[in-house]
């Protein structure tokens, strides 16, 4: 019986000695403070995973999550309160950069993915649109880029009767048959599509992609930071990325628990995150340094451009250059 004590007062011992030195390593990392949007949020998908399995500290830095509304993101990191953002969309940090502001977009996380959904089978393109009332968070570069290939598609937009919303109310416009349709992305998509099963149809504009630009890849969301913040913490650069790209590849490993981390954290459905861990085309999640990209990325500035979202291409020292 003494044995039995000894041997359970040892492993507790080792495991408060390793647990300390896991502590005093964070204490020891340089912290770097990254702001994502609230959840539910793609931007912050990630953070859960990055916390859980450690990816920033076995990478040699210390992420502290700072999750703010869009709206309080957006001021906040053009005013410096922050330096580094992870829910950093591509026009966004385009159209900072053709105002003036310093920001250079890091490394992607998540691929474009925008679809619309629609009460009437009927409706099968955009162009089936025209005619019809569209809730749409009209603010949103994601909206932006659906004009984009709405425009493609021929779409006449005076012909949408589109109702703007704000994000957390989309769905409540088509559920309360309001509008014909409603323009939204994740993880708002899979959360309606699996709470009520065979109700509406979706139009995935978003695989039109290749056919207007022969790109297989569209980088959409990312890490972006302020120029200065960059030039003088170069080494930590690679660290985040390699702690987000760690993430990424945990999550791929570990299907079943990462998506329970998601849910939970960002208060999602537990199935409609399984969904989306398995259906990566709408996740869209794909760590890659901007510079691998960079045609790519500027092929939506181009898009930008085309719907009067930027008035300008932005410069490519957007583009950060040094990843490995």
């Amino acid at each position: 019986m003494k044995k039995k004590y000894f041997v359970l007062f040892a492993a507790c011992f080792f495991l408060l000695i390793f647990s300390g030195i896991g502590v005093s390593q964070a204490r020891d990392l340089p912290t770097v403070e990254i702001a994502a949007f609230t959840p539910p949020s793609v931007g912050s998908f990630l953070a859960p995973i990055i916390e859980h399995a450690k990816t920033d500290i076995k990478n040699g830095v210390d992420i502290k999550w700072v999750m703010k509304p869009p709206r309080a993101y957006n001021m906040g990191y053009a005013s410096g309160e922050f330096k580094v953002g992870s829910s950093a969309a591509l026009l966004s940090e385009g159209l900072r950069r053709v105002k003036g502001m310093k920001t250079v977009f890091l490394f992607g996380t998540f691929d474009y993915f925008g679809t619309v959904i629609v009460r009437d089978p009927s409706i099968k393109t955009l162009k089936d649109l025209e005619g019809r009332k569209l809730a749409a968070a009209k603010v949103t570069t994601n909206y932006a880029m659906f004009k984009y290939f709405a425009i493609k598609e021929g779409v006449d937009l005076e012909k949408i009767d589109v109702l703007s919303a704000s994000v957390p109310t989309l769905l409540t416009y088509i559920t309360a048959g309001r509008v014909d349709a409603v323009q939204l992305w994740e993880p708002g998509f899979t959360k309606i599509m699996i709470e009520q099963p065979g109700k509406y149809f979706p139009i995935f504009y978003h695989k039109s992609l290749k056919k207007y630009t022969g790109l297989d890849v569209s980088p959409y969301l990312g890490v972006a930071a302020h120029e200065d913040w960059v030039k003088q913490n170069p080494s930590l650069v690679q660290k985040l990325y390699n702690a987000f790209k760690d993430a990424e590849k945990w999550l791929w490993a570990n299907p079943s628990k990462g998506a329970a981390i998601i849910a939970e954290k960002n208060k999602l459905p537990l199935k409609a995150i399984q969904d989306l861990v398995k259906n990566n085309d709408r996740l869209g999640l794909h760590v890659i340094p901007a510079e691998k990209v960079e045609k790519e990325i500027f092929v939506i500035f181009k898009a930008g451009l085309e719907t009067g979202y930027i008035k300008k291409l932005p410069e490519r020292s957007i583009i950060y250059h040094g990843l490995k």
